[in-house]
């Protein structure tokens, strides 16, 4: 298939700038969208346009001359549940309508390993919602499906977090002991996706993560980091009665002031005993940053 222009959507965030740039080394010219001109940056052969994806002319000139479309942006942290399902379900189906009259031939959706389980929340309910819709544009053109699991890396807070934990020898670990989760590095999956553009895995769905079978327990994180950071520290398990209280108190500012993560909401999801991707192989492509390597190149950067 080759390749005018590969246009991203939501291209100035965590995974959307990694992947921007990883596209621009690879010889791609890319069309990033972004809600605010604030958050754009310079780079060869990256053409910004700012709107939101319900904006037809500027959607409409975004595509224009795109074959393929990759499409990052999401909310994973609102101020109202209604909100997850405006942007990660709705926005989504007015953002392909247009794709399908610009007839662009590739649509790559980023979904989360979240969608798995969409009894469990907002948004793994929005994001599996998502993925229904789009099995419906699948003769019009060529629909590919990724639910990455954690991602992680240089810029990434979520990890930061940890490190700052580690450093104090406390690690305050939500939920069960034997709660499970898949990692991916941020490099590993924009390789992954890169890949895509070109892959003949067309009309699937496919869930990639850093190689570890059964993914990873808060102990076996812990040990990693520390040992990454040289450092030792204990592990804590907070009860559920105290996150739960926490997402009461995270929802109520999230209300009145701007959004956090930590939501009745979301509590469910962090909970959860077992966010263990599938590992479905993608032709060509294969992790090359395990754990602790991922680990110590975010370390390096931050």
């Amino acid at each position: 298939m080759k390749n005018k222009n590969i246009a991203i959507t939501g291209a100035t965030g965590f995974l959307g700038k990694n992947l921007t740039l990883n596209l621009c080394n690879n010889g791609f010219n890319v069309r990033g969208l972004s809600r605010s001109k604030g958050k754009s940056f310079k780079q060869n052969s990256v053409s910004w346009f700012y709107g939101e994806l319900d904006d037809k002319e500027i959607i409409n000139s975004f595509l224009n001359d795109c074959d393929t479309v990759i499409h990052v942006a999401g909310l994973t942290k609102a101020k109202r549940p209604n909100d997850f399902y405006r942007v990660n379900r709705d926005l989504t189906k007015d953002f392909i309508e247009i794709c399908k009259q610009k007839k662009i031939k590739r649509f790559i959706y980023i979904s989360s390993l979240a969608a798995k389980e969409p009894s469990i929340s907002h948004y793994s309910s929005s994001k599996k919602q998502a993925e229904d819709l789009l099995n419906h544009y699948k003769s019009s053109m060529e629909i590919m499906i990724l639910r990455p699991p954690v991602i992680y890396g240089p810029g990434d807070k979520e990890v930061t977090v940890l490190f700052k934990m580690i450093l104090m020898g406390i690690v305050f670990a939500p939920g069960d002991k034997n709660n499970r989760v898949s990692l991916i590095y941020v490099e590993d999956l924009c390789e992954a996706i890169r890949i895509c553009v070109k892959s003949y895995q067309v009309n699937s769905l496919i869930e990639i993560d850093d190689g570890k079978d059964g993914g990873y327990s808060w102990a076996e994180l812990t040990e990693i980091a520390a040992d990454v950071l040289n450092k030792k520290a204990k592990i804590i398990y907070v009860p559920n009665f105290i996150v739960w209280f926490f997402g009461v108190l995270g929802s109520l500012y999230s209300y009145f002031f701007s959004p956090v993560m930590l939501t009745v909401s979301k509590v469910p999801e962090i909970l959860h005993k077992e966010w263990v991707s599938e590992g479905h192989r993608i032709d060509g492509w294969n992790s090359k940053n395990n754990i602790n390597q991922g680990l110590k190149k975010t370390l390096n950067f931050n």
